[in-house]
């Protein structure tokens, strides 16, 4: 991440540098388009978290230049319109826009970069095509993965597993720029193995029904490709949560061994003694305490009626 956010910092800085006179501030002015809500905030609030806490930093050694770097933030949730008016509106006063959002949000921010001739950066997910050579001067990428490549493992295993036999695949991609790219890419690439290829069939995400786009591979002749193992559901099942298990564990055994060890934190119970078990302990020492505390009232009040009768008996000699 910090690598990630000094590539932004040298691409604002290069931006600093050639601005316009239009775009001359007393501070350097950017937008950002993040999904800080929504369901794909998990991946790219912390980003947005992130450059604030950065150029904070920044700020607080000075700034770029001299001059404050102000960020405007624009929550597009991960959808296309509001990414698009977000761009609209970053646009008038930014010298830099970032997008850290999902790929629905990249076409409606290139375009509005491009119609603005204001430099875009990817800096919260995955490269655009547009990223890489020869590209588009207004955008620019800082994370360190990209489009083109998962898909290299999957026909590589296919071609493994198929033994020599040729196997025609079809390739459905989402109507969203970044699966259009790696689909198309997979494409190409299949044919350069040696596959037999079914153009992309590009389905719509709010499409309710998956049938017709299935139909038009099978009447292209796409073949159903069996690998040498069957996986049933249950392994299936397994094979995600065993993993999530066993990591979450360690996770926590890691975290408890250094707030122990490291930061002093006190820990208390033991892992060893089961919930109930515990409760029971805890039930059984709050009735001793209570039986104590009963005991110490009868001593004071029995002390205190011996006093009385002590000076009752004084009195009467």
């Amino acid at each position: 991440m910090l690598k990630l956010l000094r590539v932004a910092f040298a691409v604002l800085l290069a931006v600093a540098f050639v601005a316009t006179p239009a775009l001359a501030q007393e501070v350097y002015r950017i937008g950002m388009s993040a999904a800080i809500t929504g369901r794909a905030a998990a991946g790219y609030a912390p980003t947005y978290e992130a450059y604030r806490a950065y150029f904070k930093r920044v700020n607080d050694a000075g700034g770029i230049n001299g001059r404050k770097v102000e960020i405007e933030y624009e929550d597009d949730r991960g959808e296309a319109q509001r990414a698009a008016a977000a761009g609209k509106k970053l646009a008038e006063a930014s010298i830099l826009i970032v997008n850290a959002s999902i790929s629905a949000t990249y076409k409606p921010l290139m375009t509005e970069a491009e119609t603005s001739k204001v430099p875009l950066l990817f800096g919260g997910g995955v490269c655009p095509r547009e990223a890489f050579p020869p590209a588009n001067p207004l955008i620019f990428c800082s994370t360190s993965f990209g489009s083109n490549w998962d898909i290299r493992f999957a026909l590589g295993f296919i071609k493994q597993q198929a033994g020599g036999t040729k196997v025609k695949i079809g390739f459905a991609a989402q109507d969203i720029p970044l699966s259009r790219i790696e689909l198309e890419g997979a494409e190409k690439l299949a044919k350069e193995m040696g596959f037999g290829t079914i153009p992309v069939v590009v389905v719509p995400g709010a499409a309710p029904d998956f049938g017709p786009f299935a139909q038009k591979f099978k009447d292209a002749g796409a073949e159903v490709f069996n690998p040498a193992f069957d996986v049933t559901p249950a392994e299936l099942i397994a094979g995600k949560t065993i993993p999530f298990a066993v990591i979450g564990l360690v996770d926590l055994l890691l975290i408890t061994l250094v707030a122990v060890a490291w930061f002093g934190v006190p820990f208390q119970g033991s892992a060893r003694v089961p919930q109930h078990r515990a409760a029971k302990r805890l039930h059984r020492g709050e009735r001793v305490r209570a039986r104590d505390d009963r005991h110490q009232e009868q001593a004071a009040d029995d002390q205190s009626r011996r006093g009385r009768e002590e000076r009752v008996g004084a009195g009467g000699r």
